[in-house]
């Protein structure tokens, strides 16, 4: 009868610890990042994002909450005239952003143009923004002539 009520007693224990393991990981939700067209994210808090020239870019990050530094370049195909095409992209932009969990944000290039000529200047000098419910929450424009590494655009002002 003492080994029933000792095994009992192990089984409540193991019960509790697991439920509490499960409240915990409950209690901090992911973040969703949705990231718009014409934006190639190349890392992540410092991570290069691996992304194959052949495959579609990735379109949602499933991240922790917090602090999140996004590094991404303007990356657009155009369609010219005769069979012709220009592929356009920037050099890397970065912008920090705090995320709250359980939380959808995205991850936007505003006042990106639809003319050829327009994206060739725009190319140059996007600007990085990171917003919710269509508010800004955070922003970075590269500066120009900025090809910069993985990293630019991470210094702390």
């Amino acid at each position: 009868m003492k080994s029933n009520a000792s095994l009992l007693k192990k089984l409540t224990i193991g019960t509790l610890l697991v439920g509490a393991a499960s409240v915990s990981m409950l209690s901090q939700a992911a973040v969703t990042l949705q990231v718009d067209d014409h934006i190639k994210v190349t890392a992540i808090n410092g991570q290069e994002i691996q992304q194959s020239a052949f495959q579609p870019l990735q379109k949602t990050f499933t991240l922790q909450p917090g602090q999140h530094a996004i590094t991404a370049k303007y990356d657009r195909l155009y369609n010219l005239r005769r069979d012709e095409h220009d592929y356009l992209r920037s050099g890397n932009v970065s912008v920090t952003a705090q995320l709250a969990d359980n939380q959808t944000y995205r991850l936007t290039m505003p006042n990106q143009p639809e003319d050829y000529e327009a994206a060739r200047e725009y190319a140059k000098q996007p600007t990085l923004a990171v917003q919710q419910n269509n508010t800004v929450i955070a922003s970075q424009q590269s500066m120009a002539g900025n090809q910069g590494g993985l990293f630019s655009g991470l210094v702390k002002r």
